[in-house]
Order: structure tokens, then sequence, then C-alpha cells
């Protein structure tokens, strides 16, 4: 998995990354020392969140940039060229891959976890430009979301936004602009 990034853990240990513009879930197995490599990426794709328009006169995509998990949501950005988004996807009841239990999932189990996700993922926001700052914290099951964007400038500096777990996030103020 060459392009994996974003990497983060949730409060239970598990490893969420993002990888081929998708939300993936694995484990890090340590291996001595081998080819230079101290351990192995092992993942299986949870949510295939990726999005493609190929049309020629305004092409482009959207593939996740930043995982991060919140009470019992994967909360994720997805960028692309002159698009942006904000959804989350319900935290996996367990562990797709499992070491210690058999290892990789099969086909079926995978598709099933994807499918799974899919039908529960919420778009917070689809009608985003560039995405940063992306933070989240959840408490008593009540998210707060903060991120700074492109979008809803008014002509101001970056806009900074607040999601509280309803409706459309919030432009609660603005980066100076530059």
């Amino acid at each position: 998995m060459e392009d994996a990034t974003s990497g983060v853990f949730s409060a239970d240990g598990r490893l969420f990354f993002a990888s081929s513009g998708d939300l993936w879930e694995g484990t890090i197995e340590a291996q001595a020392d081998v080819g230079g490599r101290l351990g192995v990426l092992i993942g299986a794709r949870i949510a295939p969140l990726a999005f493609l328009n190929t049309d020629e006169a305004n092409g482009g995509g959207m593939w996740l940039s930043e995982v991060r998990p919140g009470g019992k949501w994967l909360y994720c950005t997805l960028r692309g060229h002159h698009m942006g988004a904000l959804v989350r996807t319900p935290l996996p009841p367990k562990a797709l891959y499992n070491k210690d239990g058999g290892g990789f999932p099969t086909l079926k189990a995978s598709y099933a976890a994807q499918i799974q996700s899919l039908s529960k993922t919420e778009v917070i926001s689809e009608d985003l430009e560039d995405i940063y700052g992306f933070c989240v914290t959840e408490t008593d099951g009540k998210p707060t979301v903060f991120f700074y964007a492109r979008s809803g400038e008014d002509g101001k500096g970056p806009a900074l936004m607040l999601w509280n777990g309803a409706g459309k996030p919030k432009v609660i103020g603005h980066l100076p602009k530059a």
C-alpha cells in the first residue's frame, strides 16, 4: 500500500487510514528487517468513498483526504480538483482484519462491510472547496466538527466552519484574506 496516508487510531486502538482514495482499516504487522522494512501495513477496505467525474468540460474527482474517529463514527474529508466534501460513516463493530483469528477477510465479508458502511454513510456537506484544519470530538454522543474551507468566503478569507451534528456546517468566522 504505497499510497497509505492519514493514519489514525480510534479510542480502542484500531488503525484507520486512506489508500487509493478510500477508507481502510488495518494493522501494522511487525517483521524482522526484510529489505529495509520493520513492518508491513495490512488492511481491508471498509468504505469506497472516492468519487470521479470524467466530464471533459469540468472533470475532477474526490478522494479520501483525512479521517478522524469521533465516538461511533469515522469523519472523513474528501478532496479533489475544485471539490470537497465532509462525510461520516459508522465505525465498524469489529475489525475485518484479525491477525489472531484468521487474517484477511473473505471477499464476501469485505463486500458486506463496505455495503454496510456505505448504506449508513452520511453526507454532512458536499458543496465545499478545499478543506483544512479538520478536527473532531464527540461528547455524550454529540459531535463537534471544526475545519476551515475556501467555500463560503463571501469575499473574505477562508471560512471557519463548525458542525454540531445537525443541519449544514455554519460559518463562525474567517481567517485573514491572503
